[in-house]
């Protein structure tokens, strides 16, 4: 009978022990509801400032009230960021109770460094406003495109056959090809040079996007070297770049930060 009751004791046991397992990591896959609201330094609400779990990449923004909410787990890291302020970054506490955390931002003024300006005076009449004006320089920029047409030979032939004198015929134009192959060649380059000229415009605008100081604001690098080696890492393209909201091209950082880490 002792061994009955030992064998019976120790099924209940193992029964309890399983349920209670599987309740907590019930718990721990339905994750932890971090919410709370954003504000500055004196206190105002902050309007779509991005929130995103660094381990996850789940993200939001804050409502018109500068609240949000987020699912997130133990231990993870969330990255507040908004334009003109400090990036913020929260570990969320562990053994958390009930399912939900409340934790409210402040965000501190960032200090955006500006390149200098040189301001001149004007003139104190119009009358040497005037001659100022028509005395500046200004340079053109613009490349200059060759859009001269290369002169085309018309080839005239006399009818021997059916001449008479006093009269020429136009036979035919021998080089109606030459024509048309020329006018075609200039349509292509000037075609390729407005292309060219796309293209650089979108590389200076992703170039002048994804700067150096926003990298080290996402992925935490001081070293311009490293930034250096994650750029051509990265290889990002101009055009997603360029075309990408602010949540799209912080993920693609991190996720490539990710990669170029564990490599």
């Amino acid at each position: 009978m002792g061994k009955f009751y030992f064998l019976k004791q120790f099924y209940f046991i193992t029964i309890a022990l399983c349920f209670v397992f599987s309740h907590v990591s019930g718990q721990e896959d339905e994750g932890i509801v971090l919410s709370g609201k954003v504000t500055d330094g004196v206190g105002k609400v902050l309007i779509g400032v991005h929130v995103i779990d660094r381990n996850s990449f789940i993200g939001t923004t804050t409502n018109s009230l500068g609240k949000y909410g987020i699912l997130v787990k133990e231990e993870d890291t969330v990255l507040f960021s908004f334009l003109g302020f400090k990036t913020f970054e929260f570990a969320v506490p562990s053994n958390i109770k009930g399912g939900a955390f409340k934790f409210n931002v402040r965000m501190e003024t960032d200090t955006l460094l500006l390149k200098s300006a040189v301001i001149y005076p004007f003139p104190s009449d119009a009358e040497a406003l005037m001659k100022d004006l028509l005395t500046v320089e200004i340079v053109d920029t613009a490349r200059k495109v060759d859009m001269h047409l290369e002169m085309v030979p018309i080839e005239i032939e006399i009818d021997m056959d059916n001449y008479r004198p006093g009269e020429m015929h136009l036979l035919s134009f021998g080089g109606a090809q030459q024509i048309y192959d020329a006018v075609s060649h200039k349509a292509k380059m000037k075609k390729k040079y407005r292309q060219v000229l796309a293209r650089e415009k979108i590389e200076k605008m992703a170039e002048a996007r994804l700067s150096d100081s926003l990298i080290m604001r996402a992925t935490g690098l001081v070293e311009k070297e490293a930034v250096r080696k994650l750029r051509e890492f990265c290889n990002l393209q101009p055009e997603f770049i360029v075309n990408s909201t602010d949540y799209e091209l912080y993920v693609a950082i991190m996720d490539c930060y990710a990669s170029f880490s564990s490599k």
